[in-house]
């Protein structure tokens, strides 16, 4: 009998225990369930304001939950957008005549720009007016309409919309990274995937993780010296990219290590996760794609880490198979200012690298090591070395 109480009162314990004990919530691991209706969603009346002046963008939109729609501008004479932040709720709409226009929840005008008019960024062979590239906040889910794919919704974890893009630009002519396609100016200025090691047809992925160390800065600082550092996936067909990113000298940003988590579509806007800053040389990287079903939609978590710090993350629905795909992991240029070795970065050591299937075993991955042979007539030094196949990559560069 005495037994019996004790185990009753162990018991009892041990269910206070567990209720005391919080579960991991919804919101902190980005997980929330509950199904989001794209039909159910009204996009108001646009208010073009044809009077109001456009204005020059210099950096990429950004989402800003406590932002208010006030026009501000450093010079009333150039009309330049003191900043690019915008509003929970904003719509964005690229027109076929070259201009995007920004409006507030209620479809209110807040301001217009010309796309050729505005900073240009390089994040592929070609350059991308930085209207077309949004910042959106960690474990946002971004979703395409299945009917209407030119309109792209983005949801923060709490399932509040908090950005549309409309893109009637047509602008087909924006092609996501892949291997070989490293161009060079006549005075040498270079941008592409340099080196690179991947397998470009997995039968079964469900989850890609690599770790890397941040390496040495580059010796010299060249204003549009930019480096991107990633493993990433594709489909086949490379119609775009998710990647978790090691940046440098993003936006002529003062040349410093970042990091953000990114997903890239071919002909359409591109779209990253809080930036992580502060990174410095050996600090750990660590950069993993995860097949999810959130919210009654397939799709793939991309999420960067440095260190212990709180993890950015995306959740994208266009990528929505396991199969067929590829895997890579990659040294980049992607600025304009790379022209002899003191422009890169020190060697980049990928370790860790896994690849599971569903059932959680280790999918079957064999990757292959690629030097452009463009790069390689540029720069010296330059090797892809599978150190183990396919768990431990090394890019080596002259530094």
């Amino acid at each position: 009998m005495k037994t019996l109480k004790i185990g009753v009162i162990l018991l009892a314990l041990l269910l206070a225990a567990m209720a005391m004990v919080p579960m991991a919530s919804a919101a902190e691991n980005n997980e929330v369930q509950t199904a989001i209706d794209l039909n159910t969603i009204q996009i108001p009346e646009l208010q073009f304001n044809e009077s109001q002046d456009k204005v020059i963008i210099k950096n990429e939109l950004s989402l800003d939950p406590d932002y208010r729609p006030l026009q501000k501008y450093t010079s009333k004479k150039t009309l330049e957008l003191s900043d690019s932040k915008i509003p929970y709720g904003s719509i964005i709409y690229h027109s076929d005549d070259g201009v995007t226009t920004v409006f507030d929840s209620k479809g209110k005008q807040l301001f217009a720009a010309e796309d050729a008019k505005t900073t240009m960024v390089t994040g592929s062979p070609k350059e991308i007016p930085v209207t077309f590239v949004h910042e959106v906040p960690s474990g946002s889910m971004i979703l395409v309409d299945p009917k209407n794919r030119d309109i792209t919704y983005t949801f923060d974890h709490n399932n509040q919309l908090i950005l549309t893009v409309i893109d009637n630009s047509k602008s087909d002519e924006f092609e996501p990274d892949v291997q070989n396609t490293v161009s060079c100016t006549s005075t040498g200025l270079c941008k592409g995937w340099l080196e690179y090691a991947e397998d470009n047809y997995i039968p079964e992925l469900n989850r890609f993780q690599a770790t890397w160390i941040t390496p040495s800065r580059p010796l010299s600082s060249d204003m549009g010296e930019k480096i991107a550092i990633f493993n990433g996936i594709q489909p086949s067909g490379n119609s775009l990219i998710i990647q978790p990113v090691l940046e440098w000298n993003v936006n002529s940003n003062n040349y410093a290590w970042t990091a953000a988590p990114w997903y890239y579509r071919s002909n359409s806007d591109k779209y990253y996760g809080r930036r992580i800053t502060g990174i410095q040389p050996g600090d750990t990287i660590c950069g993993e794609m995860v097949y999810s079903v959130l919210n009654g939609y397939p799709g793939w978590w991309v999420s960067i880490t440095r260190n212990n710090d709180p993890v950015s993350s995306i959740f994208i629905d266009e990528l929505s198979t396991t199969s067929g795909l590829n895997a890579e992991v990659v040294l980049e240029a992607t600025g304009i200012g790379i022209n002899n070795d003191n422009d890169l970065p020190g060697d980049v050591s990928f370790s860790n690298m896994i690849y599971r299937k569903a059932d959680g075993s280790a999918a079957s991955v064999s990757l292959s090591g690629y030097v452009d042979p463009t790069a390689a007539s540029h720069f010296s030094g330059l090797s892809a070395i599978i150190e183990q196949n396919p768990g431990h990559v090394r890019l080596w560069t002259p530094n």
